[in-house]
């Protein structure tokens, strides 16, 4: 299943609520809002991510089958069979089944090391137990954020050994995103050139004319002065000479 009209938005998690307002204008700009019955917002469960669902209408936060799984599969890799008994309790939705199956877990630790993982595992499924049942409603086709990041962001900013700013980052990041939503960087940096053109242009009418403004004032005034005009060659009669050619 294939996005209608896909785009890729970018923003720091600071400005979480500009984000969700312009997809939510872009949502309504592209699609008839109308006929939209669902829209699935998938991440991890950051704060700033689930915000999202209170912005856009009609949509329900979904927790991302990359961090699920991460979670299942730290919680159960050390016991035979640990990790589809938790799966069974997410798709059967028994809640008291999954308590078991993390208790029967928790019992076989080795280590407190171990324990402590289990524990932060079972305590970010269930604070995310509604968020989770939408996996297996059949109009729920997934999440391809981590897709999206590794493709567009990781592949250019991080593996690489290389050193950015934070100016730096998020330039690139414009581009990426700009670059894989259609637009074409070659015309992009072809227009910029032309509007720094058109902008020195415009700076140096400006001077011009101020340079005609100052020449008319300063000679009308100047040409005036006692000091110039006695016709000794005076400092402060050179330095006014100075300034009438301007």
């Amino acid at each position: 299943m294939e996005t209608a009209e896909p785009e890729i938005f970018r923003w720091n998690v600071q400005e979480s609520e500009e984000l969700w307002n312009e997809v939510a204008d872009y949502i309504d700009t592209a699609y008839d809002y109308d006929k939209i019955e669902k829209i699935y917002l998938s991440g991890d469960g950051a704060s700033w991510i689930k915000s999202g669902a209170t912005i856009i209408n009609k949509s329900i936060f979904v927790l991302d089958r990359y961090h699920l799984h991460k979670a299942v599969k730290t919680a159960g890799a050390h016991i035979e069979n640990a990790e589809r008994e938790i799966w069974r309790a997410l798709k059967r939705e028994d809640k008291e089944y999954l308590k078991v199956v993390f208790e029967t877990i928790l019992d076989a630790a080795e280590t407190e090391t171990k324990a402590q993982s289990v524990k932060e595992a079972k305590t970010y499924i269930m604070n995310h137990w509604e968020n989770i049942k939408y996996h297996y409603s059949k109009d729920y086709s997934g999440c391809s954020a981590e897709g999206h990041i590794s493709h567009i962001y990781s592949d250019r900013l991080s593996s690489r050994p290389l050193g950015w700013s934070l100016e730096g980052v998020d330039q690139m990041a414009r581009l990426r995103v700009f670059a894989e939503n259609g637009g074409n960087l070659f015309d992009l940096a072809l227009r910029k050139k032309q509007e720094r053109i058109r902008e020195t242009r415009a700076i140096e009418l400006d001077l011009k004319l101020c340079r005609k403004k100052i020449r008319k004032v300063s000679g009308e005034t100047i040409d005036n002065l006692p000091a110039l005009n006695s016709g000794k060659r005076t400092q402060l009669a050179l330095a006014l000479r100075g300034l009438r050619g301007i």
